[in-house]
């Protein structure tokens, strides 16, 4: 069930009301500032006059909702959860170009009535798989960036309107990867959704995320690199609800009414069509070498794990770089249960590559192993790394070109195969570079 939530006309000095008592007064954003980029591996800010943001975070835009409302909405000490989509190849027009996209920056519109000594912190969650409205608690997040020095108005009680892009490339900048449609492939379900959410330290209570979005202003996909349509859009995949938790106003699922549409104001950069690196996926649970331990065995040539309680292979595949010395490698799972998962990395192939049974699956790595870190999967899927994690070629110790094979390793708790209550994906083999 969707709530009507109370929303504020950009710039407006009234206080908020029932937006169906305002539909016919919605005013244009009049005053809304572009500040220009903030770096954030040299904490550093180019000013929009200075240089073309296109030059500094990547060429293409992903994800663009940017259909003006005029409007924004406190956030109040809440936490604000909106979703979209990144299309893969497997999708219908927009089609993608990859299954996987690195995300080097965001564009996003905020609005508040404070200076920048109580302005506090403005964060972003990115969620790489999300079904909409659900709860992100105990989710671990793809990304996470907190920023403590945006702009803010001249005086208290002021209303001052900002769009401001964030730089996430370079070393210490926190790009980050998202699997597009969630987990890679279109599967025409919520669950090919990533999840925002946008929360704020400001004192007071009118500060909060620009309202953006609107399929029947704005087409869906307009604006981005998978679409021939140009200007303003309206997100792929934003629906006209968002979840709100974590403060004073009951958790649930919002919206405002119909009119505005309830998205938020959100632009994804990066460069669309990466090319994956060189690597196998083996060891695959489709019964071809080494049965699953209960005949729950994966479809032919989907290069997958055994089947776990949802009926589908955990997937594990291979992104980015693997240099020594320009690491941006990353592990993507996917079709995985909700629940905690461990990325480990080794140095032989376990059994020749067929693997041997353990839990619910197949244990395809062996060799000198390390535990590269923990997550919780959110729609079945997590990343490693994502923001805040180190780099896999110095978690993992690896100084020199090579061979490294990598599995993820995952509860499944409910009773299903055996009682280990636990199953694996297919195992990855990647050569390294110097």
């Amino acid at each position: 069930m969707k709530t009507p939530l109370l929303l504020t006309a950009v710039l407006a000095v009234p206080a908020p009301a029932a937006l169906s008592q305002v539909l016919a007064t919605s005013r244009p954003a009049v005053g809304a500032r572009d500040a220009g980029t903030f770096h954030v591996a040299t904490n550093t800010w180019t000013r929009r006059v200075q240089q073309s943001t296109q030059n500094l975070i990547g060429p293409d835009v992903l994800y663009d909702n940017t259909c003006t409302t005029g409007y924004f909405s406190p956030l109040v000490g809440d936490t604000y959860v909106d979703e979209g989509r990144l299309p893969s190849p497997s999708a219908p027009a927009p089609t993608g170009c990859a299954t996987s996209y690195r995300i080097d920056g965001f564009t996003f519109g905020y609005c508040t009535d404070q200076t920048s000594a109580t302005f506090g912190t403005y964060t972003h969650r990115f969620y790489q798989a999300y079904t909409p409205c659900a709860s992100i608690t105990n989710v671990s997040p793809t990304a996470t960036i907190a920023l403590n020095a945006l702009p803010a108005g001249p005086a208290l009680g002021t209303n001052t309107c900002w769009t401001v892009t964030i730089d996430l490339a370079g070393s210490g900048g926190g790009s980050f990867v998202m699997a597009a449609d969630g987990n890679g492939g279109h599967q025409g379900s919520f669950q090919d959704r990533f999840g925002w959410a946008m929360s704020s330290s400001a004192a007071g209570s009118n500060t909060g995320p620009m309202i953006a979005g609107d399929p029947v202003v704005c087409a869906a996909g307009a604006g981005t690199v998978f679409s021939g349509a140009p200007g303003q859009g309206t997100g792929l995949g934003n629906l006209d609800q968002f979840r709100i938790q974590d403060g004073g106003t009951p958790a649930g699922c919002y919206w405002f009414g119909g009119t505005p549409f309830s998205g938020f104001d959100l632009t994804l950069r990066g460069t669309a069509c990466e090319t994956f690196p060189a690597q196998v996926n083996y060891c695959a649970g489709d019964g071809a070498s080494t049965a699953c331990p209960c005949g729950n065995n994966s479809a032919a040539g989907a290069n997958v794990g055994c089947l776990n309680t949802s009926n589908v292979g955990g997937k594990l595949r291979a992104f980015g770089t693997p240099s020594v010395a320009n690491d941006s490698f990353v592990l993507l799972g996917s079709d995985m249960t909700n629940e905690t998962v461990l990325y480990f990395q080794g140095t032989t192939q376990a059994n020749g590559g067929a693997g041997f049974q353990f839990g619910d699956g197949l244990r395809c790595v062996l060799g000198t192993n390390t535990r590269l870190g923990t997550k919780h999967n959110a729609a079945g899927a997590s990343n490693f790394p994502s923001s805040g994690d180190g780099k896999i070629s110095v978690i993992g110790n690896i100084t020199a070109p090579g061979t490294r094979m990598y599995q993820a390793w995952y509860r499944n708790s409910a009773p299903f195969c055996t009682a280990a209550g636990f199953n694996l994906t297919n195992g990855v083999e990647v050569a390294w570079g110097a």
